[in-house]
């Protein structure tokens, strides 16, 4: 079954992408069952009451929320020359379930700026493609100064590689707790 990404649940029509998508691309019709998720945890289901490329009308038939979990995960990462490693990053931690990605300008950083527009799309995809139902929260590029004062994780990492420390990271991580990781140069 197709789900689409549909933030505001009020609203009875697929946006013009989504329906587009719907319509030309999956040939679904009028009476289809589709579901829908909002990246707030709610999921529904639905069925098409007029399909049109422009915009696809639906009546929603069925809800459930999907509560986060007990914990929170928050990567902070300085962006790398590549861009094509970083927009795959933002894919596989929005499947994992990453709650927030905050991306970090160190003093040694290649990248002065990322495309927040394309990572939102890519966060899109992956939360449709791996059936989330919460949206990680994406923050735009900040000095690391700023960005550490703005840490509220009770528990923070920095990835360092030292081969005379056999301490891991699985190992310092308390279940339950919210936490940041650190990774840059």
């Amino acid at each position: 079954m197709a789900l689409f990404y549909q933030p505001d649940l009020t609203v009875t029509h697929l946006t013009q992408e989504e329906s587009r998508h719907c319509v030309k691309v999956l040939r679904l019709r009028d009476g289809d069952i589709i579901e829908l998720a909002d990246g707030k945890g709610h999921f529904c289901k639905a069925t098409i009451a007029k399909a049109d490329e422009r915009e696809t009308g639906f009546r929603i038939t069925e809800k459930k929320f999907i509560t986060k979990r007990p914990y929170s995960i928050h990567l902070a990462i300085a962006p790398t020359k590549n861009i094509d490693r970083m927009e795959w990053m933002v894919e596989k931690c929005t499947e994992i379930g990453v709650e927030k990605i905050s991306f970090v300008q160190c003093k040694t950083s290649e990248r002065p700026s990322v495309p927040m527009d394309r990572f939102i799309k890519i966060t899109v995809s992956a939360m449709k493609q791996s059936k989330q139902a919460w949206l990680p929260e994406l923050v735009d590029m900040v000095p690391f100064k700023e960005f550490i004062p703005t840490i509220s994780e009770n528990q923070r990492f920095i990835a360092f590689v030292d081969e005379t420390n056999s301490n891991h990271l699985s190992s310092e991580v308390k279940p339950g707790s919210n936490y940041v990781l650190i990774v840059g140069p």
